[in-house]
């Protein structure tokens, strides 16, 4: 791919990090961890990933896992919430 499409891409994928779901998508919602795993993959696999939304995304991620007794793991989105 050329680099000005590759740089689209990367921007696109950091909106989609940065802002969240659009409207349109908001129906994934349950499914936001697997969309922001595919972000992050696609920014690493185009050499874009800086540390600082590494260190953004890691803290999301671990704000999604539940830990409780007798069961846990991580939720798809801040949308589920414990029952505890």
């Amino acid at each position: 791919l050329e680099c000005r499409s590759l740089s689209a891409h990367a921007h696109y994928l950091r909106s989609c990090l940065r802002r969240g779901l659009s409207e349109n998508y908001c129906s994934l919602d349950s499914n936001r961890l697997t969309l922001v795993y595919f972000c992050v993959s696609g920014l690493d696999l185009m050499y874009e990933l800086q540390p600082v939304e590494c260190a953004q995304v890691v803290r999301w991620v671990k704000a999604q896992m539940i830990v409780a007794p007798g069961h846990g793991g991580f939720r798809g989105s801040p949308f589920f919430v414990s029952t505890d």
